[in-house]
């Protein structure tokens, strides 16, 4: 995470078994996890606070996420969408 007033790195994350370039990135309510979709389909759950991998999820439907969000009250539940139209509902806990 960069600190654009500062232009310092505060936070950083350990890569995911497989990397790949990030396309989407959404925050929970609580701002306790972030979401990263990456351009291979994988989307990798990180914990704020412990800077680790939490979670991952993988898409047995599909390769190609054209988009994704955490719910705006309910913190663990994260919605994504693919390109050949089919709309996930996750509870990441």
């Amino acid at each position: 995470i960069w600190d654009v007033k500062n232009k310092t790195i505060t936070k950083s994350f350990p890569s995911p078994a497989q990397p790949s370039c990030v396309n989407i990135l959404s925050y929970n309510a609580k701002n306790t996890t972030l979401a990263a979709t990456m351009a291979n389909g994988d989307t990798v759950i990180y914990g704020l606070v412990s800077n680790i991998i939490v979670a991952n999820v993988q898409l047995h439907c599909s390769k190609s996420i054209s988009a994704m969000k955490f719910h705006h009250e309910k913190r663990s539940i994260l919605g994504l969408a693919t390109d050949e139209g089919h709309i996930i509902l996750r509870d990441i806990t």
